[in-house]
């Protein structure tokens, strides 16, 4: 079976360096353009701008 060509969306395991990172950021990256978000930005606003770029 073929591998994917992309992932839409790829979630990670915390680890040490990930848990309590104050600089957290959530990055999609939409063709030549990458949107930052702080990381405590919440999941719904997340998909909002993610369904947006699909649309």
């Amino acid at each position: 079976e073929p591998e994917p060509a992309f992932a839409p969306m790829v979630i990670e395991e915390l680890t040490d360096r990930t848990v309590g990172a104050g600089d957290a950021t959530v990055e999609i990256v939409c063709g030549d353009v990458v949107i930052r978000l702080d990381g405590a930005t919440p999941a719904a606003r997340i998909a909002e701008i993610v369904r947006a770029l699909g649309a």
